[in-house]
């Protein structure tokens, strides 16, 4: 990222993802998140089993992240970053990105057919995504 301040209080504020202190109760998490009714049981397993967020997100299968987070990661984001996570600023170079392919990382030129996002979806405006 270009703005090194900015950078820096994005990083500080991601400390709430190791801290089990601000981890919120499943139905808090629901409130604040505002995923899909139909993703309940499967977050509430992934949620439960968890110490922190870092642990939540990290059980959930990767192959399976993009499709659970997709539909509420940015209604978390929002809630704890709050002034943090906006567009403005934020200049990230994804033609030269460390993406983890079948297990090991690769810094590969990126190519259509190496998308960081499921077939079915595409790029509306940036940031958001829709069902193909």
């Amino acid at each position: 990222m270009k703005n090194k301040e900015l950078y820096s209080r994005y990083r500080e504020r991601l400390q709430f993802l190791e801290d089990s202190a601000t981890k919120v109760s499943f139905e808090r998490f629901l409130e604040i998140a505002r995923p899909p009714t139909r993703q309940f049981e499967i977050l509430e397993s992934y949620y439960k089993s968890a110490k922190t967020y870092r642990d939540f997100f990290k059980n959930i299968p990767f192959e399976d992240r993009c499709m659970i987070l997709l539909p509420w990661l940015e209604n978390f984001i929002m809630y704890y970053l709050q002034d943090n996570y906006s567009n403005l600023g934020w200049e990230i170079n994804i033609l030269d990105i460390t993406k983890k392919i079948g297990g090991q990382k690769r810094n590969k030129t990126r190519k259509n057919k190496n998308r960081l996002y499921p077939d079915n979806y595409k790029i509306i405006n940036h940031i958001s995504y829709s069902l193909v």
